[in-house]
């Protein structure tokens, strides 16, 4: 496994938006739910302890100040088979802009892939976060060539490099932009 990582970047502009055909939910049996921790919800349903305990470690205490979070989950009669996290800026991203957006971790069920179920839960995404403006950032490891293609035809671009660094024992991403 590579230590590279390619980052990649959307900016909202809604003045030339236009809706996308791709994000539409498969009907049969799916719902979305929008999970927001709490001081008694610490892990949506379903889904790995071990993901996002120490997010909410850092969020309910305020640790970080102005760091939040939600998962978008995609249930199938009632088993979780999707999730995307979406944060805010933290120390994990320190190239992003207060008001930027960070989409991952994200994963979705062998058996419900190419679905268009990772598509519509962007366009969700982009709908309840964008604001004019609103930069959105997507991770993905160099050789997970799934990924990049996934998020390319949701519309962003290419970026720059990222490489995993660590200070005082907490890892974080160094940018290199292309530009």
């Amino acid at each position: 496994m590579s230590d590279i990582n390619i980052i990649y970047c959307k900016k909202l502009d809604k003045s030339n938006a236009k809706q996308e055909d791709f994000a539409k939910l498969p009907p049969e049996n799916y719902s979305l739910k929008i999970w927001t921790p709490s001081i008694f919800k610490v892990v949506p349903n379903g889904l790995p302890f071990r993901i996002f305990v120490g997010w909410w470690i850092f969020y309910f205490p305020r640790l970080l100040r102005d760091f939040s979070y939600i998962v978008l989950i995609v249930y199938y009669n009632d088993k979780a088979v999707h999730y995307t996290a979406i944060t805010s800026k933290s120390w994990k991203f320190p190239f992003m802009k207060s008001d930027d957006i960070q989409i991952g971790p994200s994963w979705t069920d062998v058996e419900h892939r190419r679905k268009g179920i990772g598509s519509y839960v962007i366009q969700k995404i982009l709908e309840i976060k964008g604001k004019d403006g609103t930069k959105f950032w997507w991770v993905a490891r160099e050789e997970n060539m799934i990924s990049r293609r996934f998020i390319r035809k949701a519309g962003f671009s290419e970026y720059g490099n990222a490489t995993r660094k660590e200070k005082f024992g907490i890892g974080y991403f160094e940018c290199n932009p292309l530009r």
